[in-house]
């Protein structure tokens, strides 16, 4: 390991490594004769911890070196050879396919039978394939493997400057965990460093981080709780948005009826006017053609009396011409005084409607509280507003 670096050990730690021809009794009487102990007594009363390191531990002991898989109880079982070195089951039948294939492709017929070389010694055996599958299992390998997944593991932290000293203690100062050294070397109280065990540190910010979590977990649910109601305001705005807009529609409606109402009756009287007017001209007309009757019964009385040459007649008519000559002529005031009747649509209060019409109607937003005191406060003391610091409402107007 650099100088510099900090690591966690897991909770098996190898120091030296063990030759996989130990027994399994040597490995753990090595073992026991290494082991870090919590005091100094040999007594066998004294519990005392193993410490070893696992990655080492399982690499060492509990993988094919082949594969570098883990050994188990079934495909992988670790199988021991004549040289006492232990390899997986699946890679020893491999190997055996292998070499058969390679023996094949000289000879060109599959052997039963084939030199088995060891990756570790180089020591070699010949084997059929099913001498391989009859290779005894390693117990020794199935014992660490029992004994690795039953014992019971914590991790250790180590000092970071003193590679072999366990960290058990913390500086409040320098916000770091530190050994037993370190507290003796560079963090001592007289350097102005507080400096608290490692469980007693634990102990002592423990409740206060509960505490803070006991807070974000209450801020939390109260956070859901406002996030539901806003959920439910939003479902209620929906329907009040729906509310409001049959409102906005009806409104508009009734001024669309007001409004086709009146156009309407203003068509009616620009028709009755019309009317009236059409019909005054419709008698005049008729005055016009009672009168050119007249004259034209009369021109024809003339006429006849001319072309008969009757001297008596004529004598008579002259003495009575006067009954002859059209009387004043008949007057018609749009043609002889050049008066015309038009008609025209006074629009006087379009503008004045249309400005209203811009902004008419307001959205108010009220703005009420929702809790029963309070409404029970805004909805009994409208009348006495002014002598209360609460304002029961707050409106807002929206103009597009």
């Amino acid at each position: 390991m650099k100088k510099g670096e900090s690591y966690l050990r897991p909770p098996f730690m190898i120091q030296d490594h063990f030759s996989t021809d130990e027994s399994v009794e040597n490995i753990i009487t090595n073992l026991d004769q290494r082991m870090v102990f919590s005091g100094q007594s040999s007594s066998p009363y004294v519990k005392r911890n193993i410490v070893l390191e696992e990655c080492s531990f399982v690499e060492k002991f509990l993988k094919c070196i082949i594969c570098e898989e883990v050994y188990n109880h079934d495909d992988r079982q670790p199988k021991l050879l004549p040289c006492h070195h232990t390899l997986c089951r699946i890679c020893i039948i491999q190997m055996f396919i292998s070499e058969a294939e390679y023996r094949r492709s000289l000879i060109d017929d599959l052997p039963n039978a084939v030199t088995i070389i060891c990756p570790q010694c180089s020591k070699s055996f010949i084997s059929t394939q099913e001498g391989l599958r009859q290779l005894p299992t390693d117990h020794r390998v199935i014992q660490l493997l029992d004994f690795f997944s039953n014992t019971d593991r914590h991790t250790v932290q180590y000092c970071f400057i003193h590679e072999t000293q366990p960290i058990n203690f913390f500086c409040e100062s320098c916000i770091k965990p530190i050994c037993r050294d370190c507290t003796i070397l560079d963090h001592t109280e007289a350097k102005g460093h507080t400096v608290r065990d490692l469980d007693g540190a634990l102990k002592h910010y423990t409740p206060i981080v509960e505490a803070a979590m006991s807070d974000l977990q209450s801020e939390k649910s109260s956070l859901k709780e406002k996030r539901e109601t806003l959920e439910q305001s939003i479902e209620t705005f929906d329907k009040a948005e729906q509310d409001v807009v049959e409102q906005v529609r009806g409104s508009f409606a009734a001024l669309r009826a007001a409004l086709e109402e009146r156009e309407k009756q203003l068509i009616a009287m620009a028709e009755k006017e019309v009317g009236n007017e059409k019909q005054k001209f419709r008698e005049k007309i008729d005055l016009i053609d009672k009168r050119t009757e007249e004259v034209g019964e009369k021109y024809q009385e003339l006429q006849k009396l001319k072309e008969e040459g009757n001297v008596e007649k004529m004598y008579k008519v002259t003495q009575n011409i006067s009954d002859y000559k059209p009387p004043s002529s008949l007057r018609i005031r749009e043609i002889d005084d050049g008066i015309i009747t038009k008609f025209t649509f006074n629009d006087r209060d379009e503008k004045y409607i249309s400005n209203r019409l811009q902004n008419y109607g307001d959205i108010i937003t009220r703005m009420e509280s929702s809790r029963s005191s309070v409404s029970s406060i805004s909805s009994t003391s409208t009348t006495s507003s002014t002598s209360s610091s609460y304002t029961p409402y707050r409106y807002s107007y929206y103009r597009p």
